[in-house]
């Protein structure tokens, strides 16, 4: 998360590195929506997302000669992919050279933009995004790692419609219980500081209940939409923190099955990513077992 005024460049919606938008940035866009420009064209607050791989002062840039994404190297973020190596969930990391991470490019851009863009997607392609970030949550927590930035933009979707786990550049390895954290995602991800004290893993499991929600609904709670306004991210910020929030009321073939994981994640009720993904299988299987018509999608 970035906390400062900045002129970003951003790959245009192409995904090509060499075609890029500027756009000026406040933290409350930056941190708000998935790539904020201000058009007068466009919706009612002018937001218009567009897609790219990583976001940061340094966006870094695609290497012509290896296809690889190559970003400024931080040291965390660089441990973090030493100590997972490879895993299916995780973005691909080749190594480090010339200070720059080189790191798999992948064309189709983060998820918060595609859902954006694809608002008919297959349920069972969408449930099956929610395993996949809730596996990548395992791993990282198994190896005693705390995203500490878990949101959509740091999922990639791959071009077989996979996704991965990426960005790691304020993960905490081993938190103490206590933690106090300095950084946060942006802020409808954010959990509420009613949970200072629970298991340090329980900023990625509250922002991983959010993504989950939104990926049922093609909305954040309490939002209309996945594109929050200044007002609304103040409104759902109230109800975060009083706990007040909504159940999956709106899609009934899956509230039955999935309401209980949803509202442990939003009360991080789950320790790791281990105990939300058994949790979050165990109601795939029992949804599956009722509507065997989806696994044909």
């Amino acid at each position: 998360m970035n906390t400062h005024n900045a002129d970003i460049e951003l790959p245009a919606a192409s995904g090509s590195p060499e075609s890029t938008e500027k756009l000026s940035e406040t933290p409350w866009n930056l941190n708000a929506c998935p790539a904020v420009s201000f058009d007068s064209d466009s919706g009612s607050d002018g937001f218009t997302p567009v897609p790219h791989q990583y976001h940061g002062d340094d966006l870094g840039h695609r290497d012509k000669l290896t296809g690889r994404w190559l970003k400024v190297v931080s040291d965390i973020e660089e441990k973090v992919y030493k100590t997972v190596g490879h895993h299916e969930r995780i973005l691909n990391y080749f190594g480090t050279r010339n200070g720059y991470l080189e790191l798999d490019y992948q064309p189709k851009g983060d998820l918060w933009v595609y859902l954006a863009e694809h608002k008919d997607l297959p349920l069972s392609l969408r449930l099956k995004w929610a395993m996949q970030i809730a596996e990548g949550l395992a791993e990282l927590h198994a190896r005693s790692i705390v995203w500490a930035d878990a949101h959509f933009r740091n999922v990639l979707v791959t071009d077989d419609l996979n996704v991965v786990l990426c960005d790691f550049a304020f993960s905490v390895f081993d938190p103490a219980p206590l933690h106090k954290w300095m950084t946060s995602p942006p802020p409808v991800f954010e959990a509420p500081d009613g949970y200072f004290g629970s298991p340090p893993t329980y900023v990625d499991i509250f922002a991983f209940g959010v993504m989950l929600f939104a990926l049922f609904t093609y909305r954040f709670q309490w939002c209309p939409d996945l594109l929050p306004s200044y007002d609304i991210i103040q409104s759902i910020w109230d109800k975060y923190g009083s706990g007040d929030f909504e159940t999956l009321a709106e899609v009934p073939e899956l509230q039955h099955h999935f309401d209980e994981v949803l509202y442990k994640c939003l009360d991080a009720r789950y320790a790791s990513g281990a105990d939300l993904l058994e949790a979050l299988n165990r109601a795939r299987e029992a949804w599956f077992a009722d509507n065997p018509e989806m696994n044909a999608e």
